[in-house]
């Protein structure tokens, strides 16, 4: 047998390059040809492989889950509970919490807004006109992050068990990880309102003197007002980059620190704005089919609600019924969104970084006693 023969029996048949390492000595890589198919397909195994989004799908088990379900249930009873306190007439959805979540600092600087120039967003309008002062907007805030918080990493966690494949963790554990790690969610909130502050007061001390001695642009156009025009935009940016993605970057960084072990807040934070600015266009498409997801639970919920009552007479269903469906609907929407959420940062990772999607620590549990023996001591 020939130097050329013997390379030709060793080497590999589904090698995908152009030339093959022969084993022999001396001998002259042999051309197979390129492996179009092999090369495209090698690693696909699944439909979550051509599309991970699909993965998501798998957090639909939260609600699948009566214990879950009534945890939620209880913290939005809760929560509802405070807020008629706080604020008065305003009634809480999971609209309203999510978006306090997200973004704390937006609801007191919407309410400051309010009071000048500026409008509040037209999502936190209502609820802002319905608190009666800073403290309130304050005081609603706080207690969405006191109640909310350790479920939300905790349904972050289960989120992103789900999409990983696996089964849901138990619940005890899970809980008590997420109380834990509370603090640090609460540090991620703040961080982006704190590091933009010093550019909204300098861009206001800019502002001020503007207005003051140059009457502002109602006046003719002058290089003043180029200057003041261009020292306020570059202080304002910085400050827009940071609120505007920390819409996004602090689910992130809760979902980093519920589902990575040993994840600060600071560390957390860099993730979920890396993962923003890095994957924008893919983030914004995630967020497209969580919103879509939960679109569709939303009605499915609602038709499912509206049949059961209208199966049942008038007569025959109390007053507290439709009460109790709004606030079970709520809550599991509120369970499901953040389980979505959980699901995306690990799709996210996966993009940005490379990272398995599978590669999540487990939750510590306390090793179980050891079994008493059944042998007689000698």
């Amino acid at each position: 047998m020939t130097h050329a023969e013997q390379a030709d029996d060793d080497s590999s048949p589904t090698d995908s390059s152009s030339a093959t390492d022969s084993t022999a000595l001396g001998a002259a890589p042999i051309y197979r040809g390129h492996m179009v198919e092999g090369g495209l397909f090698a690693s696909v195994h699944s439909w979550h492989d051509l599309f991970p989004a699909l993965r998501l799908l798998k957090t639909a088990r939260v609600l699948a889950s009566p214990i879950w379900v009534g945890i939620a249930t209880l913290v939005f009873s809760l929560w509802q509970l405070g807020i008629e306190r706080f604020v008065g007439d305003l009634v809480g959805s999971s609209a309203l919490a999510t978006a306090i979540l997200v973004s704390p600092s937006e609801m007191i600087f919407a309410w400051i807004g309010s009071g000048t120039h500026f409008d509040a967003p037209e999502m936190l309008r209502p609820f802002v006109a319905s608190a009666n002062g800073f403290a309130a907007v304050t005081l609603l805030v706080v207690w969405t992050l006191l109640v909310w918080t350790p479920f939300a990493l905790s349904f972050l966690h289960l989120g992103g068990h789900l999409t990983s494949g696996r089964d849901l963790p138990r619940t005890r554990p899970t809980l008590v990880a997420s109380v834990r790690k509370t603090p640090r969610a609460w540090i991620a909130s703040v961080v982006p309102a704190l590091a933009s502050l010093p550019f909204l007061i300098l861009s206001w001390l800019v502002c001020w003197p503007y207005l003051s001695l140059f009457g502002g642009p109602e006046t003719s156009f002058s290089i003043m007002d180029l200057v003041a025009g261009l020292l306020i935009a570059g202080l304002t940016l910085p400050a827009a980059i940071l609120l505007g993605f920390s819409k996004a970057a602090i689910p992130l960084s809760w979902a980093a620190i519920s589902i990575e072990d040993g994840a600060d807040a600071l560390d957390a934070l860099s993730r979920g704005y890396e993962y923003c600015l890095r994957r924008l266009v893919y983030a914004a498409f995630l967020i497209t089919v969580v919103l879509l997801l939960l679109l569709a639970t939303s009605h499915g919920f609602n038709w499912f609600c509206s049949t059961l009552l209208a199966l049942i007479p008038v007569q025959a269903v109390p007053r507290s019924v439709p009460g109790i469906l709004s606030v079970v609907t709520n809550a599991s929407l509120i369970a499901l969104s953040w389980s979505l959420i959980g699901g995306s940062y690990l799709l996210l990772r996966q993009s940005a970084g490379g990272q398995e999607i599978d590669d999540i620590p487990e939750v510590p549990v306390a090793p179980m006693p050891a079994v008493p023996s059944v042998q007689r001591p000698t």
